[in-house]
């Protein structure tokens, strides 16, 4: 095509991979692994997993060989199950926050129902207790 690799690198992407092949041209026999993206022929992103190889030293290959790998639907995939995650996880707060509020509403109601029950049998203790008089109930009571 007459044009470099490095002109398809996504922006971001590019000094990482030119400092990567930099590295790589100086080590004879070594292999390395990465991630890009790389700009596709319709304007897109396309993530791409790389494996380099270093034979330079080898005389029967004597270069650098690239292998790529479009892992596009992949990282997509990856990031719709992190966008999912994310959602449950405000959906679980939400929750959380829901029946944490139910429950101070419950407190508040069983504390105010209950501590009127109470009153009022104390009213009405009072009230038979003096009522009672000397009819052998007032020590019950």
């Amino acid at each position: 095509m007459g044009r470099s690799i490095f002109d398809f690198f996504w922006p971001e992407d590019l000094e990482r991979a030119q400092s990567r092949f930099a590295a790589l041209v100086g080590a004879p026999g070594h292999t390395q692994r990465d991630e890009y993206r790389l700009s596709h022929k319709d304007g897109s992103c396309r993530f791409i997993e790389s494996t380099s190889s270093n034979y330079l030293e080898d005389p029967a290959i004597g270069g650098i060989v690239f292998n790529y790998r479009d892992i596009t639907e992949r990282k997509q995939a990856e990031g719709k199950l992190q966008e999912s995650r994310q959602r449950l996880q405000r959906l679980s707060r939400q929750l959380l926050k829901v029946q944490e509020t139910e429950r101070r509403r419950l407190a508040r109601e069983l504390h105010d129902e209950i501590g009127q029950a109470l009153i009022v049998l104390n009213n009405n203790l009072r009230a038979l207790l003096e009522e009672a008089g000397d009819h052998g109930l007032a020590p019950r009571l």
